[in-house]
């Protein structure tokens, strides 16, 4: 937030400025290109209070215009029975934001955070994870730096 808020200002600066039609254009693109950033949240649930919750603490620490919701499962009956249907209400609550659900086969650990990263252009230090409990498949280090998000 504090990028967008000094590029603000200086946009403000620059209209003073004879070089203004220069500045300005070049500060709309990197403000355009800085909210056009993706975040990703791992989710093992379909509680709505938990999705929004991440939403929420996206939109409120991260300058960004998509949150991927991905979910990770082993067999189609791992899948939450309300995760699709909670997703699009939250899609519905958020319309300035692009919400999508993904969904990957595959078994949670940090080879596929690493793998879904590259796939997704996510940085792994914009990807979240929910608190991790005491069956969580790896040591939090051996992930590279993904974000825990208290619930």
């Amino acid at each position: 937030m504090k990028r967008v808020r000094f590029a603000k200002m200086f946009h403000q600066l620059i209209e003073i400025s004879p070089f203004r039609r220069y500045f300005a254009s070049r500060l709309e693109n990197r403000i355009d290109n800085t909210r056009k950033h993706k975040v990703a949240f791992f989710t093992s649930t379909d509680e709505i209070r938990v999705l929004n919750k991440a939403i929420k603490y996206s939109n409120g620490n991260e300058v960004c215009d998509v949150i991927k919701l991905i979910h990770v499962y082993e067999r189609e009956e791992d899948i939450p029975a309300h995760l699709e249907e909670n997703h699009y209400i939250l899609d519905h609550v958020y319309p300035k934001l692009q919400i999508d659900l993904v969904l990957v086969k595959g078994k949670f650990g940090p080879e596929l955070v690493r793998e879904l990263s590259v796939r997704l252009s996510i940085p792994i230090s914009f990807m979240f994870l929910a608190c991790p409990g005491p069956n969580f498949p790896a040591p939090i280090g051996d992930f590279g730096g993904p974000r825990i998000i208290l619930s």
